[in-house]
């Protein structure tokens, strides 16, 4: 059984290194500056040191389409020492503001669509036993993601999508466009198994 306690322990280390290093650096642009792919990145390099991580998987009931219609997973992480089956874990990126400040108008969608999107997913692939999904917030104030962490669970729930009970950590961090904290939030779903993937 996987602890996602400890994961999200180690998410929260991860991150705060990176940001770390970004201060030290002087570096004009911050962690909130990169990408999906690079914040993932970032994830996998430091979790690299606990774990065997690897990126952009198939899903196991997607086998036998052409490779480029097959759903993936971000990160499929397996235990170095304990023959336990992997955790598979879909990570989304979220930003309540975009360089030079400006107010994203995705954030909203970020939190209510594209996540549900990925547990509907992981729910509906009979081989994957052990998933989670992770938000990777960035906000002006706490406040505003504490709010957001609960509009989104029930929005979830509105979905009939169902995921169980959350972990969370927050990081400070620079303030170079709004953004002065950093939250992992992490959920494990609960999969069903339908033997379909979605269309």
């Amino acid at each position: 059984m996987w602890n996602l306690a400890l994961l999200a322990d180690q998410f929260e280390t991860v991150l705060r290194e990176a940001e770390a290093t970004h201060r030290l650096d002087q570096a004009v642009y911050g962690l909130d500056m990169g990408n999906e792919r690079t914040i993932q990145s970032i994830l996998a390099e430091g979790l690299g040191a606990h774990y065997l991580v690897t990126r952009e998987v198939p899903y196991p009931s997607s086998a036998g389409r052409k490779l480029s219609q097959r759903f993936r997973c971000d990160l499929v992480i397996a235990s170095r020492s304990i023959a336990d089956e992997p955790l598979w874990l879909e990570i989304k990126i979220a930003w309540q503001f975009r360089e030079g400040g400006l107010r994203s108008r995705t954030y909203g969608g970020q939190w209510r669509l594209r996540v549900a999107e990925d547990v509907r997913k992981i729910e509906a692939d009979p081989l994957v036993r052990h998933a989670g999904v992770a938000m990777i917030v960035f906000t002006q104030s706490l406040e505003i993601v504490k709010k957001d962490l609960d509009l989104f669970e029930a929005a979830m729930a509105a979905k009939d999508v169902i995921v169980g009970f959350r972990h969370v950590r927050h990081i400070p961090i620079q303030d170079r466009i709004g953004h002065q904290f950093c939250t992992i939030a992490l959920w494990p779903t609960l999969p069903v198994a339908t033997g379909q993937m979605p269309p």
